[in-house]
């Protein structure tokens, strides 16, 4: 039985540079200070490849670089 390929693999395909563009614009944004956009292009660069390990190194700087509350 094929197994059906997940979205974010099809989308990966079809653009293979698109993870590392996230990854890219959210270290920018996280240079700048603006957290929450680098979360949210961490979010999207997640949804394409959620085992990828600089997507997840990537959501952990995110992280340790909130304030604490």
């Amino acid at each position: 039985v094929a197994r059906q390929a997940e979205p974010g693999a099809i989308a990966q395909r079809g653009a293979p540079g698109l993870v590392a563009s996230q990854l890219a614009g959210a270290a920018d944004r996280i240079a700048d200070g603006d957290l929450d956009a680098a979360a949210h292009l961490a979010t999207l660069a997640r949804a394409l490849a959620p085992r990828d390990l600089q997507v997840l190194d990537l959501a952990r700087r995110i992280d340790a670089a909130r304030p604490a509350t």
